[in-house]
């Protein structure tokens, strides 16, 4: 593939950041290439016709052209903004913490379709508010998890309650199109907080920054 032969791929933008006078720098989870690097030029300008694309969680299919170590920004078709997500300070920082995840996980040149479905369905299910949030956290992790293989299997888990074993069995053995479909007790959902942040801390090398943000509104509401 030559350097200047466009491309396009489905993905969505985990992070933009400022770059020189008018561009920006783009991290975008796709379906073929994994988690790339692209480089918006102009795209804060008045006049572009790419600003839409320029936003974090936005979905949609990105033309490409490739260059040696990232890609520049031809066009955008964009399928969704998810523009609710910034509405809610809560559910902007747990969206934010998704694509953090994602990006932690994901690599360029690995195929990322589950992990990419995964993402979307999650946002869309902060959205619809059917669930809780916490408890989509939940299954976004556990679920991401074992799609990296590191979640091992359920017969494994020792110190756990059956309606925990029962859980955890649903969130690995249903299709991404189906995971986020069920509701939890407190009682049961903390159980499985513990499972995730126990397997989290065994297999994750890294601080979230968006967990800090979300830690800083708890004390904030708990404050006023």
């Amino acid at each position: 593939m030559g350097f200047e032969q466009e491309i396009a791929e489905k993905g969505i933008v985990l992070s933009a950041a400022l770059y020189g006078d008018y561009g920006k720098r783009l991290i975008i989870l796709t379906e073929n290439l994994g988690r790339i690097t692209v480089f918006a030029k102009n795209i804060r300008k008045q006049t572009s016709r790419l600003t839409a694309a320029g936003q974090s969680f936005v979905m949609g299919t990105f033309k490409l052209r490739p260059g040696r170590d990232s890609y520049t920004l031809v066009a955008a078709d964009i399928d969704n903004s998810f523009l609710e997500l910034s509405y809610d300070m809560d559910k902007f920082s747990l969206a934010s913490y998704f694509c953090e995840f994602a990006s932690y996980y994901t690599r360029e040149g690995l195929a990322a379709a589950d992990e990419l479905n995964l993402l979307y369905l999650a946002f869309k299910a902060l959205i619809r508010d059917n669930i809780s949030d916490r408890t989509v956290r939940l299954i976004y992790e556990l679920k991401f998890m074992d799609i990296e293989g590191e979640v091992p299997e359920v017969a494994s888990f020792t110190r756990i309650t059956e309606e925990e074993r029962f859980v955890l069995n649903n969130i690995l053995s249903l299709p991404i199109s189906r995971v986020f479909s069920f509701n939890l007790t407190e009682e049961l959902l903390t159980g499985m907080e513990k499972i995730s942040g126990s397997l989290i801390r065994k297999n994750v090398d890294k601080e979230f920054k968006s967990l800090d943000v979300m830690k800083n509104l708890d004390v904030v509401i708990k404050q006023s």
